[in-house]
């Protein structure tokens, strides 16, 4: 659970780290801004389907789920906590996160203009396109502070508490 005290941990829960105090803010950030770019992208399929956006969205879901899954895990099911498989989607995810921005960027990233997927461009932008444009730059933009701020915090808290806790497992034994 999410205490402070790590060395009378509750019983049943032995098996789960003890995680800082606002680790559960970034895991709700990172919920919060999965379903902003859930929605974004979702937009961004009805009016011009492009695999970039199609991608995120799917990335999306999964970082919802696996969101969902670590909040009931940890606080109503925790036999079904498992660390190694929360750190081993979070390393994942990193990866996930870094294509699908990637790929979204390299499709509306140039200025003036967006590009399919076959990489055929257009220099018209009417107020539909230009809208569109807008709010794929904005789900792009979000995935990069998916990566590069809340999976990666968590990943690396969540590896200085995985360390800590084997080290005190075996400091038991």
């Amino acid at each position: 659970m999410y205490t402070k005290n790590a060395r009378c941990p509750t019983p049943g829960r032995e098996h789960i780290p003890v995680y800082p105090k606002g680790f559960i803010a970034i895991r709700v950030a990172q919920l919060v801004v999965a379903l902003t770019i859930i929605g974004l992208a979702a937009y961004g399929i009805s009016s011009i389907p492009m695999d970039g956006s199609c991608f995120v969205l799917s990335v999306g879901i999964m970082t919802m789920l696996t969101s969902i899954y670590h909040f009931v895990a940890e606080t109503d099911m925790p036999l079904a906590y498992n660390y190694w498989v929360i750190m081993g989607l979070d390393i994942i995810y990193v990866a996930l996160w870094f294509i699908a921005s990637s790929l979204l960027v390299a499709r509306v990233g140039p200025a003036g203009y967006y590009c399919t997927s076959t990489f055929t461009c257009s220099a018209h932008l009417t107020a539909d396109t230009f809208f569109w444009k807008q709010t794929q730059q904005a789900a792009a933009g979000l995935s990069a502070t998916e990566l590069y701020v809340s999976l990666s915090l968590s990943l690396s808290l969540s590896l200085s508490c995985l360390f800590r806790f084997e080290e005190e497992r075996q400091d038991k034994t």
